[in-house]
């Protein structure tokens, strides 16, 4: 590869990018798929880590938030493998996978991936929120004095 970019001209950068972002998606749903075999076989635990998301942390040396992404979506992927040839297509992202998971059931399934194909994490976030609306916080301020001087006086 050629790490002198500053000599390539912009038509050949942006054609070098292009391949290189499609062999980081074959690579990614490779590395999904390695995942699945590892859980499979809980190959993690004679490596001594505790969960899929710890190998891929320890061993790996992912990140953290990258870690849980993969592990999430390889475990998410062993229930629904319809999932592999849409992260393929690059029409669900691993995030996005991340942020179905909980909800996705057998169902489901067809309606959830359908409706996330494509779409943002805030679009993805609206749609699930319309799925199961979040109860609504409601404010409670109590004066901490006036409980400290009950106490006070209860214990006088």
């Amino acid at each position: 590869m050629n790490t002198n970019l500053h000599t390539l001209s912009d038509s050949e950068l942006l054609s070098n990018l292009s391949k290189l972002s499609l062999k980081e998606g074959a690579t990614t749903l490779a590395i999904i798929v390695h995942l699945i075999e590892v859980n499979r076989r809980g190959i993690y635990r004679d490596q001594g880590y505790s969960s899929l998301w710890a190998y891929c942390v320890g061993a790996l040396k992912y990140g953290e938030a990258a870690a849980a992404r993969r592990a999430t979506t390889a475990k998410c992927a062993t229930k629904f493998p319809e999932l592999l040839e849409l992260i393929e297509k690059r029409e669900v992202s691993l995030s996005t996978v991340c942020q179905i998971a909980g909800v996705l059931n057998a169902e489901n399934k067809s309606s959830v991936i359908h409706a996330v194909k494509g779409k943002s994490t805030g679009q993805i976030r609206k749609y699930l929120d319309s799925l199961a609306p979040r109860s609504k916080v409601v404010e409670s301020i109590k004066p901490v004095v006036k409980s400290i001087e009950k106490q006070a006086l209860a214990t006088a």
